[in-house]
């Protein structure tokens, strides 16, 4: 379904304004009414239908904070597969084209970590920092993963090559910016000991 910049604009309000009502209904004990608004807003405008991660990602904290922590948790999974989707679709395409696409790309890391925040910001609201953290833990592993993969495939090419491809690690760390910032409220030293880590195994592989 196609929507105008109007109807766009308006149900990432009527989404962002839910999910508010919910987080401060289910705040002062209001749970079942919090989630009875989320319910609707998701059945009124489902998200396979408008996936914008921004305004779905205040429903995913409005219902972990109501008590619905499973279905907060599989809206924050459908968007983060969508989001890597979108971006392996990107990395897939030739030069050119990704020239073509690199605005709309490069929100992709943005929104990642919009979700993830969306989460452990829930979590922190309840009092539950632990959780927050296991999950900021977990969301990294994905982009570990992609990073990896990346240097496995410098490795496998000659130096020469191997120099001029590793600039490409400029598609897999601006996840890791943003993640940093979200990581940073709990572990301070985090952010340094990542890109110590990612500025010697470039180093090693083009050396």
């Amino acid at each position: 379904t196609h929507f105008d910049e109007t109807a766009t604009s308006n149900i990432m309000s009527y989404r962002m304004a839910a999910s508010r009502a919910a987080s401060a209904l289910a705040l002062s004990g209001q749970k079942a009414k919090a989630v009875e608004i989320l319910d609707l807003a998701s059945k009124e405008i489902p998200a396979e239908k408008f996936n914008d991660p921004r305004s779905l990602s205040a429903m995913v904290t409005g219902y972990i904070i109501a008590g619905q922590e499973k279905k907060g948790l599989q809206l924050a999974e459908i968007l983060k597969k969508g989001i890597f989707e979108e971006y392996d679709y990107y990395l897939s395409l030739d030069r050119a084209d990704q020239n073509f696409a690199r605005r709309q790309m490069r929100t992709k890391p943005m929104e990642y970590s919009l979700v993830v925040s969306a989460v452990t910001d829930a979590y922190k609201k309840l009092g539950q920092d632990d959780k927050a953290y296991a999950y900021l833990v977990k969301s990294i592993e994905p982009i570990d993963k992609k990073f990896n993969a990346f240097i496995k495939e410098l490795q496998q090419m000659g130096k020469e090559k191997a120099i001029k491809e590793s600039e490409n690690v400029q598609k897999i760390t601006p996840f890791y910016q943003y993640l940093f910032d979200v990581m940073e409220p709990f572990d301070s030293t985090y952010s340094k000991e990542k890109e110590n880590q990612i500025t010697t195994a470039i180093i090693k592989v083009t050396q």
